[in-house]
């Protein structure tokens, strides 16, 4: 008996989450019953009938790997019986076969899914099922592989996957029940994720929600908000990350290529809360602690990379260079005693001004401390701004890149893109010149 789905009219994956491909074909099958046998002279040349499938033998063909239910062809149309006893039957059917999904390369991924045929009860050596291009070769009881074997005529493409490859396999195998072995040919589907639906509905707002992350740095460091923007954006990638589980089959073989990039960027916008934290205590610090200014000066360089000038400490308030000086009473030329009770007052005065100076010298002591730590968060801000920018771009390039699908080109198939020859391999050749057939896909 001779199988080829002789036309594929739509395939998709409807159910992601539960592993399932749907796939619409025409199939055509061919077989020969000898009890169908007569002269077309003896019956007024007729030389083929037009008979209800329900009461023909038809095989027990059915899909091995379903997931629905309905192993067998169950739409059952009228099949042509010719006068030499070959009875060709295309009945359309619509099978749900399981198909693994590996979402590792999510959303730029290739699936790989099968659709295994065989019969249930009849063995190779009673009904040899094949492959309808095989009648166009020798007879081959090996492995044979089919690189393009379904016919693309009415193909409609699916709206979330491209056709990549639609090969078949010819295989007998082996059973513990049985001694004899059992014929089935496997479909193979190469499917590749249209990516524009995710790209503009799932990548992009988050690459954009992950760049917010950026305007943390960029607030003032007494700003209250800074926490509040990074808890935001954080907030924003876990309702991107509780869609993405929604969309793709709960997996325990790998995560999925935009669920490391989430994660990542989590990661980023973590340690940016904590930056925000740390930046705060800096802008913040003890007045009675001097900041390290010693940071500033020795990386000049640094901070003219980052954008940032250093600051001029000034003189008069730190070491011996100090401008201040105070009057005393003892540098007051002597006054004579009859104005001994304007001496008083003048010491006295002279005291709270040295009091008074004193004070506002400490005042201003404080103010430059408070101005060095504002200034050290604000070079450290600007600083985990560049380091994260760096580390958000490179791990964003680095996670993507991965994805094979960048680097595949091989052009989808369609009803306007039909193969103008098919490719046999055979296994098992004694000749290895016999091993590859082309044939013209007629």
């Amino acid at each position: 008996m001779d199988l080829f789905p002789s036309c594929l009219i739509c395939v998709c994956l409807q159910d992601e989450v539960n592993q399932i491909l749907t796939t619409n074909v025409w199939v055509e099958l061919e077989w020969t019953d000898s009890k169908l046998i007569w002269e077309p002279e003896d019956f007024g040349g007729v030389t083929a009938l037009f008979i209800p499938s329900e009461q023909l033998w038809l095989p027990d063909l059915l899909l091995y790997n379903n997931a629905d239910g309905t192993y067998v062809i169950d739409i059952m149309t009228k099949a042509v019986v010719f006068y030499n006893g070959t009875v060709k039957w295309t009945p359309p059917a619509i099978f749900k076969s399981s198909c693994p999904i590996n979402v590792q390369y999510f959303p730029y991924d290739i699936q790989e899914c099968s659709m295994k045929f065989g019969s249930w009860t009849y063995n190779g050596n009673e009904v040899s099922l094949k492959h309808l291009t095989q009648k166009r070769i020798p007879e081959h009881e090996g492995n044979v592989h089919i690189d393009h074997a379904i016919i693309l005529k009415d193909f409609y493409p699916s709206v979330e996957f491209e056709l990549l490859q639609a090969s078949a396999i010819r295989r007998a195998e082996y059973y513990t029940c049985c001694k004899d072995p059992f014929i089935d040919v496997t479909f193979k589907l190469a499917l590749r994720r249209k990516t524009l639906f995710y790209t503009i509905n799932l990548i992009i707002p988050c690459v954009g929600i992950a760049f917010l992350t950026i305007l943390v740095f960029y607030l003032p460091s007494q700003s209250g908000g800074k926490i509040a923007l990074s808890i935001n954006v954080l907030l924003g990638l876990t309702v991107f990350l509780l869609l993405l589980t929604e969309s793709i089959p709960p997996t325990g073989l790998a995560m999925p290529l935009i669920g490391k990039y989430l994660l990542f960027t989590m990661g980023l916008v973590s340690l940016s809360i904590l930056n925000t934290i740390f930046v705060l205590n800096l802008h913040n610090g003890t007045p009675s602690r001097p900041a390290p200014v010693i940071v500033s000066r020795r990386l000049g360089w640094l901070l003219r990379l980052i954008g940032i000038e250093a600051p001029k400490v000034p003189q008069g308030i730190r070491g011996e260079s100090s401008t201040w000086r105070f009057v005393t009473a003892k540098k007051i030329r002597p006054v004579p005693q009859n104005t001994l009770l304007a001496e008083r007052r003048l010491n006295s005065f002279i005291q709270n001004l040295s009091t008074l100076a004193e004070h506002f010298s400490k005042l201003e002591e404080r103010r430059r401390i408070q101005e060095d730590w504002m200034h050290l968060a604000m070079i450290s801000d600007r600083l985990f701004l560049c380091i994260f920018v760096a580390v958000c771009l490179t791990g964003a390039l680095a996670i993507i890149s991965h994805s094979p699908s960048f680097y595949d080109n091989r052009e989808a198939l369609t009803s306007s893109n039909i193969p103008s020859s098919i490719t046999l391999r055979l296994e098992g050749q004694k000749n290895a010149s016999d091993s590859l057939l082309i044939l013209p896909n007629t």
